[in-house]
């Protein structure tokens, strides 16, 4: 073993500080990142629903937070695998015609006017909004852009508008077996 010298000592002082640099590098990077994409987000979609007087409130998907039921739903290539969700129900539209299908589809799902939903557009750098119902369908073309799942955070319903028309959406995940990411092998599972 190597006794501990000055110079080794100096040595693990100056790679923790060159850790620490690094770290906040990285902050003051994501902090800069994460203002262009509020700006962005206020310039865009959020100044339709400033316009409108539309109360609403962004969520951060790099916060961790705000994922209601998404994560019980099995997950694959940037959709939830549908055909493992029992009584699923899917439609297919396209442009204007969407917001009328997603209307309908929160009626069936039972979501009140008021309830607070989340739209998470699945864009990076896109905020989540969290806003009602009814306030939603006002402005619902704005937010839905080019993919989106809606969600209420303490409940157990999920919508996903899929980018090439399909709108599909169910009351529960399913089998909890096949909640997260379905098309990645489980560690020490062979397919």
């Amino acid at each position: 073993m190597k006794p501990v010298t000055a110079s080794s000592d100096r040595h693990h002082a100056l790679r923790a500080r060159r850790a620490e640099l690094f770290r906040k590098q990285a902050e003051a990077t994501a902090r800069a990142q994460r203002s262009q994409d509020e700006d962005a987000f206020r310039r865009g979609p959020g100044a339709v629903l400033d316009e409108a007087g539309i109360d609403y409130q962004l969520l951060w998907p790099d916060d961790g937070s705000a994922k209601g039921p998404l994560a019980t739903y099995p997950i694959g290539f940037a959709s939830v695998h549908w055909p493992l969700v029992p009584e699923v129900i899917s439609d297919f539209a396209q442009g204007v015609e969407r917001v009328s299908v997603v209307a309908r589809a929160l009626t069936e799902l039972g979501v009140a006017p008021t309830t607070a939903i989340v739209v998470d557009s699945c864009l990076g750098g896109t905020p989540r909004v969290m806003l009602a119902a009814q306030d939603f369908l006002t402005c619902a073309e704005v937010l839905l852009g080019h993919e989106a799942w809606l969600y209420e955070l303490d409940g157990c319903w999920l919508i996903e508008v899929y980018h090439e028309g399909t709108i599909s959406y169910a009351q529960r995940p399913g089998s909890a077996d096949s909640a997260g990411d379905s098309w990645r092998k489980p560690v020490g599972e062979r397919r």
